[in-house]
This record gives C-alpha cells, structure tokens and sequence, in this order.
C-alpha cells in the first residue's frame, strides 16, 4: 500500500493567540479535523465533558470548522466547562503543526476509517494517539495490518465512554504517554514515506 506522503514537520513559534492562551499546565486534548459528526467531533467533546467530571487536569483544544461547530459550543457551554474548551477555526497548516507539539494527546474518531492526512500527521509529530478502531469493512485503515498496534490507543467509534476511559488512563499516566509517543517515533519509519519518496515510488510503478 502506498500512503500518501508526510515531510519532516518543523514546529515553528506558536502565533496564535487562542494557542497562546490555552493553559500549558494542564494535559491538552488534541482534535483537529470537520466539526460534523462523521468525524466523532460529538463523541469527543462528550468524552471530555466525562472526563472533566474525573479530573479537572484537561484541556480540549479543538481544530476545525464544520455544520455541529455552533451546537457543540451550546453542549459545552450548558455544562458550564466552557474555560476547558478552546475552539479554533480556520488555521494556517505550520500553525496546526505547532498545535500537536503543544498537544499531550491526539484524538481521531472519524466513522470511516483512521488512515487520513491528519492522522499521519499526528504519526509525524510522534503525538500520542487515541484513534478509531479498524473499519474493516469500509476501507482501509492504519492499523488493519497491525503496523501501529503496540503504538496507539483505539477505541469504537460512536463510543463516548470508551474514549472517556481511555483518555482518563492517558491523562494520569505520563510515562504511557510518553512511550507510546517514542514507540510511534520508531515504528513510523518502517511505513511513512515523505513526499519524494511516495512520488518517486510511483514514477517507477509507472515506468515498470
């Protein structure tokens, strides 16, 4: 399988202001990605509604726009846990980048699968991933061929208690984080191709 390609990410000075402000003594929640529900954008806020309930040691930075954007700032704000939220639309990409350094752990519940552009991204940050388990039977998925078993974290999609529970195991445990995030390091060499490499395997397939 070819995957699409991922560069070297340089994490550049953090600019953003609503970046700026987010709490770095708290453990950061990453979730970037469509605000529509066939990303799991309802499952993870619900999941971190759970989760502040347990711990007052989070916070969810959310990346993205979409149609639920309005309605899950309303599902945020009647539970009164607006200051542990931190939305931000439209950003540019080095930007996004300097969100996952920032980030202690990165959210993926996408219904149709778990291999797309910013999943590999966040491999290439070497983040901490909590991702959707396996949708066999709709396509193709990262770690259907067991490439990142030991190295992340997954969970049924539609499933805001399971994700809550992970996320609670991960947020009070730093040495997991911590190797999960240098086993993701080591086992992406084997498969993430950047750019020139995917293009140039693919020049060769055509001239074979």
């Amino acid at each position: 399988i070819l995957l699409n390609g991922v560069d070297s990410i340089e994490h550049l000075a953090v600019e953003d202001e609503k970046l700026l402000s987010i709490p770095n003594k708290k453990v950061i929640i990453l979730f970037v990605g469509k605000l529509e529900k066939y990303k799991g954008c309802y499952e993870f806020v619900q999941s971190i509604l759970v989760l502040i309930r347990k711990t007052r040691n989070v916070h969810a930075l959310v990346i993205g726009t979409g149609s639920e954007e309005k309605k899950l700032k309303i599902l945020v704000g009647r539970e009164n846990y607006t200051s542990y939220f931190t939305f931000i639309g439209a950003l540019p990409h080095e930007q996004i980048l300097s969100a996952h350094s920032m980030s202690d752990i990165y959210v993926s519940l996408n219904y149709f699968g778990n291999l797309s552009n910013a999943n590999l991204e966040a491999i290439q940050s070497n983040d901490c991933m909590v991702i959707s388990e396996p949708q066999v039977d709709i396509g193709i998925d990262i770690v259907t061929s067991n490439l990142l078993k030991k190295s992340v974290i997954t969970t049924p999609i539609q499933d805001a208690s399971s994700l809550s529970s992970a996320l609670l195991d991960l947020v009070n445990s730093k040495k997991k984080r911590e190797r999960l995030s240098l086993s993701i390091s080591k086992v992406k060499k084997n498969f993430l191709w950047t750019w020139e490499e995917r293009i140039n395997k693919e020049i060769d397939l055509l001239e074979e």
